[in-house]
């Protein structure tokens, strides 16, 4: 499960940096006399777009990368869930999480390892300053 969400993250993110990418390939296109990726069909010399032709890759990329982003940020929190979850002992397959310590243990709260309940904290006399 962790594998396919770490895919899936590198994968978003390979798709973000293609699409930032994007206009910068445009530009490079027009600038060696082609077409700009279909922007201008007769080269920078010829292009009778109009003048929001720009705004609207800009437009359309920027859906994309909101979109993208949105994604990265679900399949994140899915790791970041499945990560907590494994780290506390479960598996995604079995039946449920597992009790905590103090309550599987007979005793109610926690215990040293000698058996007895801690005092306080150490160095702090009980009458500490406003705690």
């Amino acid at each position: 499960m962790r594998l396919l969400l770490r895919v899936m993250l590198s994968l978003l993110v390979a798709a973000i940096v293609g699409v930032a990418i994007v206009p910068v390939f445009v530009l490079r296109d027009l600038n060696a006399g082609g077409t700009g990726w279909g922007l201008c069909e007769g080269g920078v010399d010829g292009c009778t777009n109009s003048y929001f032709a720009g705004f609207e890759l800009v437009a359309v990329l920027l859906v994309i990368l909101a979109i993208l982003a949105g994604l990265y940020r679900v399949v994140l929190r899915a790791m970041r869930w499945a990560e907590h979850y494994y780290d506390r002992g479960g598996s995604l397959v079995g039946a449920g999480p597992p009790k905590p310590a103090a309550v599987a243990a007979e005793g109610v709260g926690p215990q040293l390892s000698d058996g007895t309940e801690p005092q306080g904290l150490p160095g702090r006399s009980e009458g500490g300053p406003g705690w």
